[in-house]
This record gives C-alpha cells, sequence and structure tokens, in this order.
C-alpha cells in the first residue's frame, strides 16, 4: 500500500498547476469515518505528511472535514504554506446548514483558510453564491446518497434561481 507522499511525485511532476491534496485529519463523527479509514493518532500522520506534501510543491491543500479549532488544523496551516482549501465539517447526515456553510466558512477562513470548499451545498445549488449573496433559500438535498454517483439526478440536475439559464445549459446551445 503506497502513502500519499509515495504517490504524489508522480502527480507533481505533471505540473503543479493540475494537482492537489486533499487531507481528512479527523476520526470524529462526519470526519476520517464517513470514509471509512481507521487512524491511530491524527495528529501524528498528518502534519509530517504535509510537511513531505509541501516539499513537493503540489497546487493546494484540500483539508476535508476542517475544524479550525483543532490543534492538528492549526499545524498543518503553520506547515503548509501554499494555497490550503478548508472543507468545513458540516456533517453528512443532516442536510448543509440553511446559510450554505457560512457560519462554519468564517472561522476557517480567520484561521488561515485561502479558500473554502462546500460540496454538497454547490452540488445541490449550482448558484450557491448568487444565493448566498442574495440571501435566497437553499434547494433542498434530495438524496445525498445520489450526489457522487456520476449520474445526472442528484448530481447535475438541481434548478438554479434562473430558469431560462438553465433551460440553455440543458440544450447546449449557450
Amino acid at each position: 500500500m503506497s502513502t500519499g507522499v509515495e504517490v504524489s511525485p508522480t502527480f507533481v511532476t505533471r505540473g503543479r498547476a493540475s494537482f492537489g491534496r486533499c487531507a481528512r485529519p479527523r476520526s470524529g463523527p462526519g470526519g476520517a469515518a464517513f470514509v471509512r479509514l481507521a487512524e491511530g493518532d491524527t495528529e501524528a500522520i498528518h502534519p509530517p505528511l504535509v510537511a513531505a506534501l509541501a516539499e513537493l510543491e503540489p497546487a493546494y491543500l484540500q483539508v476535508v472535514f476542517a475544524d479550525p479549532d483543532q490543534p492538528v488544523f492549526q499545524e498543518i496551516r503553520r506547515l503548509w504554506t501554499g494555497t490550503l482549501i478548508a472543507n468545513p465539517n458540516l456533517g453528512w447526515e443532516e442536510p448543509p446548514p440553511t446559510d450554505g456553510g457560512r457560519h462554519a466558512s468564517e472561522p476557517l477562513l480567520a484561521a488561515g483558510a485561502d479558500l473554502i470548499s462546500l460540496g454538497r451545498a454547490f452540488l445541490a445549488n449550482p448558484d450557491l453564491v448568487d444565493r448566498r449573496r442574495t440571501g435566497a433559500p437553499l434547494n433542498p438535498i434530495r438524496d445525498a446518497y445520489l450526489m457522487y454517483t456520476g449520474e445526472e439526478e442528484g448530481y447535475s440536475d438541481y434548478p438554479t434561481l434562473a430558469p431560462d439559464r438553465d433551460r440553455v445549459l440543458a440544450s447546449g446551445s449557450h
């Protein structure tokens, strides 16, 4: 079995702009348990991994289920001088918050994240930025287990606030 550090040089040498790494430094509910990973000691695993990856200079590091209050997140930010994308832990079993993740994102930005990723909130609301900007309601998630199957249903069929735009995009004449 290869580690992220052993596999990463192959991808990085193909071009930094197209490669980044994803880390899941959490073993509690909604963290590594969701992806069925069992980490013995998260605080001992991730900082050395991040330090080794930093030497390879990939385009970014994404921390999934990030918690700005956890020392491991703070240590990752300290070690990682490149672009850090943080994905807040919004829970998996419950729907995304009605604010689209804004409340959970702000502490991550204050803790040093450069960008925020919001998977389910963006999939269910392809115009999430506009919805957040205008205070429009979010689409409810119909079935979270359809979102990452690669099929249209539950992945790319959620409506935007602009139905005419949806029709143009669906027809391919844009």
